[in-house]
């Protein structure tokens, strides 16, 4: 049995099968006794931007909080989880108990890849989030104090519930959220590298793979940063990564989706065919220019936004 004491008279934490979250009155939601705390963080004073509705028009609309975090992420042993099933339970038993549900959405719902990506989920491998199959609820308590958020999603052999509670005195302004900030493997040479940047973040941009306008065709040469992401999964045969193509907002986005799977598609055969990358661990996509990271106005913009992702993927 493991129970998590908040400040300010505040509790959060497992009970046997109950998970404790709320303001002055906890609210005990129900889930296996199994479950497993992977991470925890209390902040005194820190922000979380809370979604309130699905990403859509390039943004993510949230209320920007401040106050007391806690973030927790838990993991229920077994192949037969269901994210739809435990989100339903979950926020039936906070309505009963006098929860108000600001937004909840399943996946494609939420607004899938760009959603996932612009919201806050901690760092594998103590959170998953399955792309195909996640499920997220806001709330908040009666009084509006104290704001919830559970993010439930799973792997082949397990369940997994993040769950970010902040603790403030008033709703604060609706905002929106910045840009997502995904850190490219230069940046992250003093903190981990590239292994560093995808357990820490869950996606890296990859450097050095030069894409001109509507071409999907990779250069002859070296590519260090894919070196190393072949080092980092030659590691641990169970690792996966997707491998996630985009495109600049010039034309179609039909084509544009076309054309960033087959950029996608190009460095899977590098990372097979050069540098002994198993086919097994790989897998590409491509988002078009739905998810830039540059304004498309400019060619600097343009030229910034055609690129490939890495995103880490649950173990096999």
């Amino acid at each position: 049995m493991t129970a998590i004491t908040r400040k300010l008279g505040k509790s959060f934490g497992w009970v046997g099968p109950c998970l404790m979250a709320g303001a002055l009155n906890a609210a005990q939601l129900s889930l296996p006794p199994s479950a497993e705390l992977t991470f925890e963080d209390l902040t005194d004073s820190d922000r979380y931007d809370l979604p309130l509705a699905p990403w859509a028009d390039g943004r993510l609309p949230v209320e920007a909080l401040t106050g007391q975090v806690l973030r927790q992420a838990w993991r229920v042993p077994g192949a037969g989880f269901s994210p739809s099933q435990t989100a339903a339970q979950l926020m039936a038993q906070l309505e009963a108990q006098g929860y108000r549900i600001l937004f909840d959405c399943s996946d494609r719902s939420c607004g899938g890849f760009d959603f996932r990506f612009d919201t806050e989920v901690l760092s594998a491998p103590e959170m998953y989030v399955d792309l195909t199959d996640f499920h997220f609820i806001s709330a908040a308590d009666a009084d509006m104090e104290s704001f919830l958020s559970l993010m439930v999603s799973k792997a082949a052999r397990a369940g997994y519930v993040q769950v970010i509670d902040v603790v403030i005195g008033a709703l604060p302004m609706a905002q929106v959220s910045p840009e997502p900030q995904t850190e490219s493997l230069t940046s992250q040479a003093g903190t981990g590298g590239l292994a560093g940047a995808l357990q820490r973040n869950g996606s890296v941009i990859l450097p050095g793979l030069a894409f001109e306008a509507g071409a999907s065709a990779l250069g002859d040469g070296q590519v260090p940063a894919l070196a190393e992401l072949a080092a980092f999964l030659a590691e641990d045969a169970t690792r996966r990564v997707v491998l996630v193509g985009h495109t600049d907002a010039v034309g179609a986005l039909d084509a544009n989706i076309v054309l960033s799977r087959r950029r996608a598609q190009s460095v899977l055969e590098r990372l097979t065919s050069v540098y002994g990358v198993s086919g097994s661990q790989l897998s590409a996509e491509g988002a078009g220019y739905l998810a830039p990271i540059a304004p498309n106005d400019t060619a600097e913009g343009q030229d910034r936004n055609r690129r490939v992702e890495a995103v880490l993927l649950p173990s096999r």
